[in-house]
């Protein structure tokens, strides 16, 4: 398991030559080494939409790596219940309920309170709040009621009742900035290879049928396109 540091070594941009370092974290590091056991039930919330998931799929890799026994639960938009399940690094998917400030999914407040009572029921061990600086996030993460929680908070922000924080850094790709997070909870180590960094969309035999089919009158070369990012700095990527 890797050693976290107060200051969290992350790679830049591919192809940019520069490194981030993201500001120290006003708590403890190393939330697995301290808490009394690994963590044997873990939470992750994401509730964002397919291209941030696909983001998160090295850090799905490298919690799986630290807790190889653990039952990893996430927490995430309904239209991506077939996603968690093709993840080799998910076990279970709880469609997120809504919650003031996370525009994502429209607040039901008896949906929320039942969606609650039920995350509370299943006594976490560890809640990991992977959904930006946490404002917002950070709140609902709480009301999961794990023994320990974890997550992003803004720059300059103290981590408030949250276990262990990371000031979310304000440059570098998503994928980098939520390895660090997993680095600083003692989960991956940022010297490995960049091959850690490579996203993950699992297909299925059937998924290559489909498309074969669907392409079967069609000339090459092969174009794919989507124009649907929310904001404009995703359609220059």
């Amino acid at each position: 398991m890797a050693q976290a540091s107060g200051r969290i070594f992350m790679c830049g941009r591919r192809g940019h030559g520069r490194h981030v370092v993201a500001p120290a974290a006003a708590t403890l590091t190393d939330v697995f080494g301290r808490l009394p056991e690994p963590p044997r039930k873990v939470a992750l919330l994401r509730p964002s939409r397919i291209g941030d998931f696909l983001c998160a799929t090295p850090a799905f890799r490298a919690l799986r790596a630290a807790l190889p026994d653990a039952e990893i639960t996430m927490i995430t938009l309904p239209m991506l219940a077939e996603l968690v399940r093709r993840s080799p690094a998910l076990d279970r998917f709880a469609a997120f309920p809504g919650y003031p400030g996370l525009a994502e999914q429209l607040f039901d407040a008896r949906a929320a309170a039942r969606f609650f009572a039920a995350m509370q029921a299943e006594r976490f061990d560890l809640a990991i709040q992977m959904h930006g600086s946490g404002v917002h996030a950070n709140p609902f993460a709480l009301m999961l009621g794990a023994r320990a929680t974890a997550g992003f908070v803004r720059p300059g922000d103290a981590p408030g009742r949250l276990d262990a924080a990371l000031a979310f850094p304000a440059e570098g790709h998503e994928t980098e900035r939520l390895l660090a997070l997993c680095s600083h909870l003692g989960a991956f180590d940022p010297s490995q290879p960049s091959v850690a960094t490579r996203t993950e969309f699992p297909l299925r035999d059937e998924d290559h049928a489909a498309a074969a089919h669907l392409l079967s009158n069609a000339s090459r070369p092969y174009i794919g396109f989507h124009p649907f990012a929310r904001h404009a700095r995703d359609l220059r990527r």
